[in-house]
């Protein structure tokens, strides 16, 4: 749910943020700072803590943005976390999801409740969501995966796909490596409702991080799934 007043401040930040994706930086790595005098002053006007582009009034839709229609980002190695669209050089959008439809997942930790340890042994700002992962739930369909990493002028559901970052995962190992984090669904969170069957989950795809810990995890990519693309078992992971 959310006021008027509330929507216009979603879109002022995600057009500012989208526009500014499209913005040639001459050293790319300088995305997150060049951005971060708007992001401080955005920050105070909406009296809200801000992380890597992320607001925390607005923490779900933050964070599913995706590559513009037909394209791909590129990682940067900026220190800045797989979660954030300022970890990548490359035109970016935002999932647009009913204002009014959707409930968002309030298990999701994100990195305003969490902190870490920096080189000194401080306690620095957190860079890491902690969130419920679920395996994909496909059949081992090949067919079924080419449905959902098919483009968008191919897709016969416009509601059911994943999109990636960088590029598609067709192996199938890696496939099966993949894990999907619900950020938000159609409906009641809780509710018990007859046609959720039809209901939409997005979220994000995640994979594990290379060279890192046990439950340690990176994005790449955004989805929206039906219930009966996921399966019920779930781990805790972070994403880092």
């Amino acid at each position: 749910m959310g006021s008027k007043f509330d929507k216009n401040r979603v879109y002022l930040l995600q057009w500012l943020f989208e526009k500014f994706s499209r913005c040639g930086l001459s050293n790319p790595t300088d995305r997150s700072v060049a951005i971060s005098g708007l992001e401080q002053r955005l920050g105070k006007v909406l009296k809200t803590e801000w992380r890597y582009g992320i607001f925390a009034s607005y923490f779900h839709r933050c964070l599913i943005w995706q590559p513009c229609r037909g394209q791909l980002v590129k990682r940067i190695a900026s220190g800045v976390p797989s979660w954030s669209w300022m970890a990548y050089t490359g035109e970016i959008t935002f999932m647009e999801i009913p204002f009014e439809e959707v409930s968002w997942n309030l298990d999701i930790e994100g990195p305003f409740e969490s902190s870490e340890n920096d080189a000194s042994g401080n306690k620095a700002p957190g860079a890491r969501l902690e969130a419920e992962a679920r395996e994909l739930d496909l059949n081992g369909s090949d067919e079924e995966w080419s449905r959902l990493i098919a483009g968008d002028e191919e897709r016969a559901d416009a509601t059911r796909y994943l999109r990636f970052d960088e590029a598609d995962v067709t192996d199938k190992l890696k496939i099966e490596s993949l894990r999907y984090i619900v950020v938000g669904r159609d409906g009641d969170w809780d509710g018990l409702d007859r046609d959720e069957c039809q209901f939409c989950y997005y979220g994000l795809v995640v994979r594990p991080l290379e060279g890192g810990a046990e439950k340690e995890y990176e994005r790449v990519g955004v989805g929206s799934l039906r219930k009966r693309d996921l399966s019920i078992q779930v781990e805790r992971v972070y994403v880092l």
